[in-house]
């Protein structure tokens, strides 16, 4: 019996419980994907509702673009955190049960002490885990960003930056950074709910900080955009907006609390038309900060390297731990 199959034998609770777990998911978010292309409502419609003229009367009075619309707000959310959560789940839970449930039933006593060597035991029960979590979290990720622009088919996933995170390669990234932090900790702690409790909380940790860095970068490489712009250049249906600001007669930009504390009521009479007072020739704008949704396949990568470069971590030093620990 090779050491694949051995593997999977030991852990064919984990495997039949979480392939089915991958194929409810899959198949919910496949299901919705299909079924909103049975609408087929015209592209025309979605292109309309971001044009800043208003929706098409034509598409205004069709049922099934509300339906649509409805559909892929409510329901679809609900498929896109799944399919996000998944390859986490599937990381984590494998990962930590590669190890840590072996050591804590004693079973690699024997295989330690007959194989050539504990990276080659570890290897063989590892690369199968790892192929699983992420083929599924690649296929979670191309059919989130399918969905994505199911959800709404005038904005190319590949410039947006809407769901960032929740689709695309991110995805199978979430499952080698749980899977690498499971295994480490599976490793150290040989005990299977221990593991399980400190690596999910590792894991989420990771996910969150990562987020933070890349979102931090997005920030910075923000512009301002003119808010009579913002519907012209799409910066609303496909960009990131951080910051809504004021453009002074001198031509600067300040916050809003800045340009209230600096001009008082003169800021309102110049922007408010039905403030008594108001005075068109103030000089006055009001622009948004905005990272154009263009930046969308960087951003995506950052997250995925960072993540992964986690995830090779953790499974190093796994290899590292299990060359140095004792079989109980």
């Amino acid at each position: 019996m090779t050491r694949a199959a051995l593997a999977l034998r030991i852990h064919r609770f984990e495997a039949v419980a979480l392939g089915l777990l991958a194929a409810a998911v899959l198949g919910f978010a496949g299901g919705l994907l299909l079924r909103l292309l049975a609408f087929n409502v015209p592209l025309s419609c979605f292109r309309s509702s971001h044009s800043g003229d208003g929706l098409d009367s034509g598409c205004a009075g069709r049922s099934d673009y509300n339906d649509y619309l409805n559909l892929a707000a409510d329901v679809g959310m609900y498929a896109v955190l799944a399919l996000a959560l998944l390859p986490f789940v599937l990381g984590l839970i494998l990962g930590v049960a590669v190890i840590a449930k072996e050591l804590e039933r004693g079973t690699v006593a024997l295989a330690w002490s007959v194989g050539p060597s504990r990276r080659r035991w570890l290897l063989g029960v590892v690369a199968p885990g790892l192929v699983a979590v992420l083929g599924l979290g690649l296929i979670a990720g191309l059919v989130a960003d399918r969905l994505e622009l199911a959800r709404d088919p005038s904005i190319d996933p590949s410039a947006s930056l809407h769901h960032l995170g929740l689709r695309g390669v991110v995805l199978p990234a979430y499952a080698l950074a749980s899977f690498g932090i499971a295994l480490a900790v599976g490793a150290r702690l040989g005990r299977v709910l221990p593991a399980l409790l400190l690596a999910g909380a590792l894991s989420l940790g990771s996910v969150l900080g990562t987020t933070a860095i890349v979102d931090a970068m997005l920030r910075s490489e923000a512009i301002p955009i003119a808010e009579s712009s913002m519907i012209e250049v799409r910066a609303f249906a496909a960009g990131r907006v951080f910051d809504s600001l004021i453009r002074t007669p001198d031509g600067e930009l300040i916050s809003w609390f800045e340009a209230e504390a600096r001009y008082g009521t003169t800021l309102s009479e110049g922007l408010d038309p039905d403030r008594p007072g108001y005075d068109p020739t103030a000089g006055f704008g009001t622009a948004y900060l905005v990272t154009p949704g263009q930046l969308y396949p960087i951003a995506e990568w950052r997250l995925a390297v960072i993540l992964g470069a986690i995830g090779l971590g953790g499974i190093v030093l796994a290899f590292a731990i299990v060359d140095r620990r004792r079989p109980g």
